[in-house]
């Protein structure tokens, strides 16, 4: 499957996909320090030493229309087993863009993530997991040619969860950028130090305590500078999914999250907890108490085809100011394990979405673009 399609794996991986030509290797689990939990790291070798490998096909392909095909080149596989760095290992494609690993350590149950370099870009791709009962597996890199156009890119969606607290609110993001080219952007013209932006997010005025949770590559490649996040590396083809979290400080009982679209948006949903006392919703209609699974139920703020530059968002009042009052020093590290719980049943909450974007899809079909369905 293409880079731009594994954003789920990579999650489950606790990866980033990346995509940076002074960047070598994707954000990644700490390596496993010659020992797989507590069991003797020489017991471990032999194990896999007297049982039967595994079999992993690697495939390059060019993915744009002109580009030239994929030969000859090296590329980097990292095997890794819960969530760790396992074992590491390199190859060389053959002047078909393939080559065949008959090596692979499947007996402990490995996931293998694949690197490879193209015209100065590092492309990762996360294969399937590997394990006695799925000895072989294929796995496809796509590449692309580069180029300093600025791509027509869209936010696919954005969707943002708030979960009050004695600070203000704390806000989780989850950003879907699509890019309809078929070439890798690698950005805007250099700034001061040399480094080049692509996307450029704009957050509520004020925030801070921004953290940085997938599809960066961390604070090398991020840029803060006045409520401002710009990432510092290329973009490419199709959806790039990007999650990060942040607090908006309560200022005279209020807390205004309202972000600000980098680009053409399609749709943003915006999640509040039911009983967060008042809300006043801002470019956004209000869809109702929604329930999460089993979360509290929530309000939910839509908004569709929300031009570049227009503010959206939510604004809390009495809410904000009750939690200010009364929620002591430990408000802001319960609001956060609260969000992250929350961020946890993704899978409900774009349903869900996607089940009130049909709904309204629908009702504006007559006046409004088809808005396609999809996922990170």
């Amino acid at each position: 499957m293409p880079i731009h399609l594994v954003s789920a794996a990579l999650c489950s991986l606790g990866l980033a996909a990346v995509a940076a030509a002074q960047v070598a290797a994707p954000t990644a689990p700490a390596p496993a320090q010659g020992a797989v939990g507590a069991v003797d790291p020489a017991l471990v070798e032999r194990f896999l030493e007297e049982s039967t490998p595994g079999s992993l096909a690697i495939h390059a392909v060019q993915g744009t229309a002109d580009g030239p095909a994929v030969g000859a080149a090296e590329i980097e596989i990292d095997y890794y087993h819960n969530d760790r760095l396992f074992r590491q290992a390199t190859g060389r494609l053959d002047d078909s863009g393939v080559v065949v690993l008959d090596d692979v350590p499947i007996a402990l149950g490995v996931t293998p993530v694949v690197r490879i370099q193209h015209a100065g870009v590092t492309y990762v791709e996360v294969g399937p997991m590997m394990d006695a009962a799925h000895p072989e597996a294929v796995v496809t890199l796509t590449v692309y040619e580069i180029t300093d156009d600025a791509p027509d890119w869209e936010i696919a969606m954005r969707h943002v969860m708030v979960e009050p607290s004695a600070e203000g609110a704390r806000v989780g993001e989850t950003l879907v950028v699509e890019s309809p080219a078929d070439r890798t952007w690698l950005g805007s013209p250099a700034d001061a130090a040399g480094k080049r932006s692509t996307v450029r997010l704009r957050l509520p005025a004020g925030a801070r305590d921004v953290r940085l949770t997938s599809g960066f590559h961390g604070w090398c490649c991020t840029t803060l500078d006045s409520d401002e996040v710009a990432v510092q590396m290329p973009l490419m083809p199709g959806r790039t999914t990007f999650r990060y979290s942040y607090l908006v400080p309560a200022r005279a009982g209020e807390a205004d999250i309202r972000v600000t679209a980098p680009a053409p948006t399609r749709s943003a949903v915006f999640f509040v907890p039911e009983g967060a006392g008042a809300m006043r919703a801002v470019g956004l209609e209000d869809a109702g108490p929604q329930q999460m699974g089993t979360a509290d139920p929530v309000r939910m703020f839509q908004g569709q085809s929300i031009a570049a530059g227009r503010e959206a968002g939510v604004v809390l009042t009495g809410g904000a100011a009750r939690a200010a009052g009364g929620g002591g020093g430990g408000g802001g590290a319960a609001a956060h394990a609260r969000l992250l719980a929350l961020i946890g049943a993704g899978v409900l909450v774009l349903v869900a979405i996607a089940v009130f974007a049909a709904r309204a899809g629908g009702a504006r079909k007559a006046s409004a673009p088809h808005i396609a369905a999809g996922g990170s």
